[in-house]
This record gives structure tokens, C-alpha cells and sequence, in this order.
């Protein structure tokens, strides 16, 4: 087992982490497998590889997912770019200091731009 400590969300990534389709375990996994890292947390390297594999395949549907809901018109247009915004604010957001009202303003925000974005 590997002693290396998970990474520190701040609130803001928690709430999103909660709302999304992944674990805090397996976004972790992700940011390894990103940064080129190795076995992650305190988890047997055959768990780790196991969730890694999970990961992997959760992420290659969440990609065709994506292109399926906006292909069939499902998502609107203009969300494409509302999503990279929101994604280029989060990159911002998880490497600051933000105060509970500033998150909670952040997370009102990405709620209402996820509703409007939907056509369902």
C-alpha cells in the first residue's frame, strides 16, 4: 500500500464531485492518471489498477454520452461553450481560498447554467 495522502478539494470541487458521475476516489485516479502519477491513496495496487479500469471506461462513455445528448438536440447549442467557460472558472476556483458565500454564489451559478443548458 502506497501512505500518500488524497488530494484537497476545495468546497466548491466537492459539491461537483457530489453532483457528478465520478467518486472523489475515482477523480483522484484521474488526476493521477493525468499527471502520469502512480497508485493513488492508501489502496492495494490491484484496487488502484481495478479503479483505474473503471475509470477509464467511465470516461470514454461519458464522451460518447456527451456526443449522443447533443447530437439528438438534448443539450442546446450554445452549451458546449458554456461548459468549457465553466470548466476554465473551476481551474481557477479549485487552486483558491473561496469564502462559503463565494462558493455558494459559484455552485447557484453552474446549477442554473446546467438547467438552461438542457432542452428536456
Amino acid at each position: 500500500m502506497v501512505d500518500k495522502v488524497g488530494y484537497d478539494f476545495n468546497r466548491v470541487v466537492n459539491e461537483i464531485i457530489k453532483k457528478s458521475l465520478f467518486t472523489k476516489r475515482q477523480i483522484e485516479i484521474i488526476l493521477d492518471m493525468a499527471g502520469g502519477g502512480g497508485v493513488a491513496g492508501s489502496i492495494s495496487r490491484g484496487a488502484y489498477y481495478r479503479q483505474r479500469g473503471q475509470v477509464r471506461t467511465k470516461v470514454e462513455a461519458l464522451f460518447y454520452s456527451m456526443v449522443l445528448v447533443y447530437g439528438l438536440g438534448v443539450l442546446q447549442k450554445e452549451s458546449l461553450g458554456v461548459m468549457e467557460q465553466m470548466a476554465n472558472q473551476l481551474s481557477v476556483i479549485s487552486d483558491s481560498d473561496i469564502t462559503d458565500m463565494e462558493g455558494d454564489e459559484v455552485l447557484d451559478v453552474m446549477e442554473r447554467a446546467v438547467r438552461m443548458a438542457l432542452s428536456v
